[in-house]
């Protein structure tokens, strides 16, 4: 989800300085937090234990006195509509590999009476397990149990009009919460100040990633960063001339036009003037004022 390479690039620079830290739960305790919760929906149920695990992040929100606003989908934005497509489709994809998988590891194992060799077994085995998370579906009911958990535990939750990643960043970006908590890298695009990732129920740890000290590092702005990445590849332009472009290529032009301290032309219009890097300015600029945080 996101920018490609983001998160690498950002580890790369970022690594063992208060800029991205693993911090326990209790850390947050006391903290509104709000949470893209359709990524945890996929993930947990992708490891067949969909409400177990949402009841365990409940209770642990709990205990540690965590104030979490829980923020689900709503209507897909037309721009997504190619990156939907692709995904049905790679689901259908999937579905068809698992399917032929199973049956070819049922008929080995009645072919050779048990006897097949266990490391080719094992790697089968593996492969299904990674087509199956694929191919996973979340259910009206399921969404419908998962907020009659959220509302028994006496916790809150909005259904956002379009995605939930949009209207988490606005309630990070005026104040209304700490921080936001998704594993989506456009958080970072959007601005949001903290971002939550990586949560591990099992060891009680987040890991924390602070913009702003994170823009600092790479001695960049905000507004460089989101040209940056818009430019690099979203899943507003999947299937575009974009998708040819890649974070460190993107880098590379940058590192470039910094080089030359132009100050009259922002990154874009330097593009424009000094490369084929940009072929649909018009369709870029849409794309950019998508992760305007205005309208939600």
């Amino acid at each position: 989800m996101g920018i490609r390479y983001l998160n690498k690039y950002f580890i790369e620079k970022c690594d063992n300085t208060e800029c991205i830290q693993t911090i326990p739960f209790s850390e947050l305790s006391g903290k509104k937090i709000v949470i893209d919760i359709s990524i945890y929906l996929y993930k947990f149920s992708g490891e067949n234990k969909l409400l177990e695990n949402i009841y365990i992040m409940l209770s642990i929100f709990k205990y540690y006195n965590i104030i979490p606003i829980f923020v689900f989908d709503g209507k897909p934005p037309t721009e997504k509509k190619e990156l939907l497509i692709q995904r049905r489709e790679e689901k259908i994809i999937a579905e068809k590999e698992y399917l032929q998988l199973k049956n070819k590891l049922e008929n080995i194992d009645v072919a050779s009476n048990g006897m097949i060799d266990g490391c080719e077994k094992q790697k089968m085995i593996t492969t299904m397990e990674l087509l199956k998370k694929k191919c996973i579906n979340i259910t009206k009911e399921q969404i419908e149990n998962v907020k009659a958990m959220i509302i028994d535990y006496g916790m809150t939750y909005y259904e956002a009009i379009g995605e939930a990643d949009k209207l988490c960043a606005l309630m990070e970006k005026e104040n209304t919460v700490w921080g936001c908590l998704s594993d989506d890298m456009d958080m970072f695009i959007y601005g949001c100040k903290k971002v939550l990732r990586c949560l591990n129920l099992r060891d009680q740890t987040v890991v924390l990633y602070n913009t702003k000290q994170i823009l600092e590092k790479l001695n960049i702005s905000l507004k460089e960063l989101k040209e940056i990445c818009i430019l690099s590849g979203t899943d507003y332009n999947i299937n575009k001339q974009y998708n040819k472009h890649d974070l460190y290529k993107t880098l590379y032009y940058f590192k470039k036009y910094k080089s030359k301290n132009y100050k009259k032309l922002d990154f874009y219009n330097w593009l424009l003037e000094n490369s084929n890097y940009i072929q649909d300015y018009e369709s870029l600029k849409k794309i950019h004022n998508l992760f305007n945080l205005e309208i939600v």
